[in-house]
């Protein structure tokens, strides 16, 4: 779309369908359409945004695919039954000092979590969208996060170079990952916990095996140039494959237990990008650019869609 530029996307958990969020320049209209991959068919989702709240910039479906949440980077949240697209109510939510730089439904969805530049994780109700519990205030700021939907964990990155992984059922930190001195700006997770993958400021991926406080595998990954050009990283649902996104929208993916590159794609057009996200089945990937995704095959870069 030449009107619209590409700001996030989403599987749904229970279908072939793909959620894409895109902005005007103003950065105070969104659109989010939804696109069935089998069908090629095509909805988009009204939404009206407030000067307060101003557009969305993060998606997250519900574990059960049946909502699609859509959260500013302040104010208030919005939210979709993603069978009729009709808006959901949500309550009015007071000011944060922070903007939110990540969102993520509960396991079971009765919750959604975000967590923000003012160091706190914090969690609503999904039935009405009302806030119940914060935590980390003591911790530095909140650069990504991650849910690993089978275990109930939250695992955060921040400026410190520290990885927390937190239980959602209890709020408690569980476990500290070091062995860097970083500040850690993405962070993903495979669908039990057992495998995280982070993205340095230096460029540097680190990947942590099941139960591992120290990483066991250091890649440099320098495709697109600068290190810094990093944008993004993805863990595969089964924890096998790793994806890298270039903020010049070219990728890499690579075997999680040894770092060796399995597929590179480099970006052919002129159009930053940087956003990959694994399918729930974990064949494919997606990749965001500043016009268009592109859907390839996880394990062989086959490019499927466009």
């Amino acid at each position: 779309s030449k009107d619209f530029e590409f700001a996030d996307v989403a599987f749904s958990p229970k279908s072939s369908v793909l959620a894409i969020l895109k902005q005007r320049s103003s950065n105070l209209d969104s659109d989010v359409e939804l696109y069935d991959l089998a069908t090629e068919e095509k909805r988009v989702l009204a939404y009206e945004p407030s000067v307060w709240s101003g557009g969305l910039e993060l998606l997250a479906y519900s574990p059960d695919g049946t909502r699609l949440l859509g959260i500013p980077r302040y104010g208030m949240p919005h939210m979709w039954n993603t069978q009729d697209g009709q808006s959901l109510p949500l309550l009015e939510l007071q000011a944060q000092d922070g903007h939110n730089q990540a969102v993520a439904f509960s396991p079971n969805g009765s919750f959604w979590a975000t967590a923000g530049t003012d160091r706190t994780i914090r969690l609503y109700r999904a039935k009405n969208g009302s806030l119940f519990q914060q935590f980390g205030m003591a911790i530095p700021e909140i650069r990504d996060m991650a849910v690993a939907p089978i275990v109930n964990l939250a695992i955060s990155s921040s400026t410190d170079g520290g990885i927390r992984v937190w239980n959602l059922a209890t709020r408690q930190l569980e476990r500290h990952l070091c062995g860097h001195d970083r500040p850690v700006h993405a962070i993903a997770c495979s669908a039990d916990g057992q495998r995280l993958a982070g993205i340095c400021d230096n460029g540097t991926v680190l990947i942590w095996g099941s139960k591992n406080d120290y990483p066991e595998c250091h890649l440099y990954e320098t495709l697109s140039g600068p290190r810094d050009r990093l944008a993004s990283i993805a863990v595969s649902p089964d924890g096998g494959l790793v994806a890298c996104g270039f903020r010049d929208g070219s990728v890499t993916v690579r075997n999680a237990c040894t770092g060796k590159l399995l597929w590179q794609a480099i970006n052919q057009t002129d159009g930053w990008g940087g956003k990959v996200l694994f399918s729930p089945c974990g064949k494919l990937l997606a990749l965001g650019y500043s016009r268009f995704v592109r859907l390839h095959n996880a394990n062989d870069g086959n490019l499927l869609h466009e």
